[in-house]
């Protein structure tokens, strides 16, 4: 791959659903409105292992109205690469009736901490002749605005689109020459994983409580969650920045059973008035990106417990963690229309979550059952049709007293030809 110019391949996406009870409180709305969740949300990367922005502010406007559904001085680091296939809760909002928004502006640093498949670090700014870009020098932001859209917040979720994949990198000259930004509707027949970022302000048995905006969280965890980064009984401590995916909606519920957890570094989680205990990701792990065409360079040793990737090696321990998707498994559709419903009656709620979860469930493996799922995958992408598309990202330990190429998580995404 070229370094003088990467097109990136990610997307942003703030996401804005209709929130009910639970977590956020909507029994306190005024007469007449409604409560809104702003999300942001991603699809698989081709070429960059890390694009992190600082995110300032998400508004929504229609030229008379402005709501904002997150704000914070601080900014928090948001990997725009590490959302791909989750929602992740950024905070809620008040708006009066059927409100419809025409515009989404988006703040954010002026420089981007970027990294190519390959390794290769840069630091990047928004070019001066973006449009609908404007950077001021003095503070180090820049505000994104889109206009055109059509967001009626009543509609249930909605995607605001921040499509890295039109995105032009040019890492000699340090800059972000092109971006593309769109809106999609959301797939809510589908079970989608959830995200929230906290921190950790208490721990007991099997779960814990994390912070955020001013908010506590109840995290459950069970045999079947998986953790990077917090011990063989994924259990972290406090002060601790920690990632939550789960199944239920933290803009509806306030107790999340964990399918996934990771400890992030303290920027990640800087939210006003929050002190989180700071973590080095960058010299715990190492990220590396595979994309083939088919199986025939992917081998599984499960006596060796290995993985051979393209010609590298890596090992799968106790403590690896892999997660598994498919395009047809994607929680985002392709047009432009307002999708799916919340029309789930209440006596069958809990069921349908409980399912939902169990759905989500099996695309999180660990330790030797992350072998095992791997292995079944490849078989059965051998039989397969047609040849897929397999992206894998592999994150590997840095420590000493690890074997080479220790596995953290190993993501497979595959994408057939005829989907």
């Amino acid at each position: 791959m070229s370094k003088k110019r990467i097109l990136a391949s990610a997307i942003f996406a703030g996401g804005l659903l209709l929130a009910g009870c639970g977590g956020t409180d909507t029994s306190s709305s005024p007469s007449g409105a409604t409560q809104v969740a702003g999300y942001i949300t991603d699809a698989p990367a081709d070429t960059l292992a890390v694009f992190e922005v600082t995110l300032y502010e998400i508004r929504l406007s229609n030229g008379t109205t402005t709501v904002t559904l997150f704000s914070d001085s601080n900014g928090v680091a948001v990997d725009l690469t590490d959302l791909k296939g989750v929602m992740k809760y950024i905070g809620s909002a008040q708006v009066s009736g059927n409100t419809t928004f025409t515009t989404v502006e988006i703040v954010v640093g002026k420089d981007v901490n970027v990294k190519d498949a390959n390794g290769n670090t840069a630091t990047v700014s928004f070019g001066s002749n973006l449009q609908g870009v404007t950077c001021d020098q003095a503070t180090g932001k820049c505000t994104i605005k889109v206009d055109g859209l059509n967001i009626n917040v009543s509609n249930g979720k909605v995607a605001i689109d921040f499509d890295l994949k039109g995105f032009e990198v040019d890492v000699n000259n340090r800059v972000i020459s092109g971006i593309s930004i769109k809106h999609k509707s959301v797939d809510t027949t589908k079970p989608m994983p959830y995200e929230l970022t906290g921190v950790v302000k208490s721990v007991g048995n099997n779960s814990f409580v994390i912070t955020w905006r001013n908010t506590d969280f109840t995290v459950n965890v069970d045999q079947n969650t998986v953790c990077e980064g917090m011990g063989a009984n994924c259990m972290p401590q406090k002060s601790w920045c920690v990632e939550v995916e789960g199944s239920s909606d933290p803009a509806s519920s306030s107790t999340i059973l964990a399918l996934e957890l990771e400890r992030k570094k303290a920027k990640k989680c800087i939210a006003e008035g929050s002190k989180p205990e700071d973590f080095d990701e960058d010299n715990a792990y190492d990220e590396r990106k595979h994309k083939l065409t088919g199986v025939a360079n992917i081998s599984v040793d499960t006596n060796a417990s290995t993985i051979t990737i393209d010609g590298t090696t890596y090992h799968i321990g106790a403590d690896s963690v892999c997660k598994m998707e498919s395009e047809g498994m994607s929680s985002m559709s392709n047009d432009d229309n307002n999708g799916g419903n919340s029309g789930n009656d209440d006596h069958n709620q809990n069921n349908d979550e409980d399912r939902d979860h169990q759905a989500l469930q099996q695309r999180y493996k660990k330790g030797s059952a992350c072998l095992t799922a791997v292995n079944q995958m490849i078989s059965n992408l051998q039989n397969a049709q047609n040849q897929p598309t397999i992206e894998i990202e592999v994150k590997v330990s840095k420590d000493q007293n690890k074997p080479q190429n220790h596995v953290v998580r190993l993501e497979i995404d595959v994408e057939h030809e005829n989907e």
